[in-house]
């Protein structure tokens, strides 16, 4: 079942069949190259386990996306509640990792517009946020995309050496009066 849709998209509870595609866009290094690690399988299964948990509970988390045109596991859309230290404690922070075939299509722009679309209208929110690595110019692109231009400063992400190339981070704080100001409407809840 979708839980939200898009206009070409649909974010649903995972299957058993998306496990291998899920190993496959966690093995690739251009998905991964902005992340900190490569998951094992058990690691994997536990976070597939821990979002279907999530989507049961709270109605989100990190759900599978799947593609209307050929119905077929294309990435996912993650809403994560970041309960961590400063500068994004207590906030929730979207993002869409996509297997990079299905890059370049507007895939991932769409994705992070429909995650936007439920936090900031049914769930009510007024403020949720997307950070990436300083050299992730796909993910700031996505996020160009979607009109957001206000960034805060860059900030070291916890726990990472300052001489790793992911320590240097950027957020972007997306706002209700901001957000809806740009009208992503397509975001619908099933």
């Amino acid at each position: 079942m979708v839980a939200l849709r898009s206009e070409r998209l649909g974010f649903r509870q995972w299957r058993s069949q998306n496990r291998p595609l899920f190993a496959d866009i966690n093995a690739a290094p251009r998905v991964m190259e902005s992340f900190s690690s490569i998951l094992s399988t058990p690691q994997r299964e536990a976070s597939i386990g821990h979002s279907s948990d999530d989507i049961n509970t709270f109605g989100w988390g990190f759900w599978a996306a799947e593609s209307f045109d050929r119905p077929e596991f294309i990435g996912l859309v993650s809403i994560n509640d970041n309960q961590g230290s400063p500068p994004f404690a207590s906030c929730l922070d979207i993002c869409w990792p996509l297997s990079n075939q299905h890059w370049r299509q507007g895939f991932a722009t769409e994705t992070a517009a429909g995650a936007l679309e439920f936090l900031l209208m049914p769930v009510d929110l007024d403020q949720v946020m997307s950070i990436t690595p300083v050299f992730n110019t796909a993910s700031k692109g996505g996020i160009k995309n979607l009109r957001i231009t206000k960034q805060m400063d860059d900030f070291v992400y916890p726990n990472v050496p300052l001489c790793d190339s992911l320590a240097e981070h950027i957020m972007y704080p997306l706002c209700r009066d901001q957000t809806l100001s740009h009208d992503f409407g397509k975001g619908q809840r099933q």
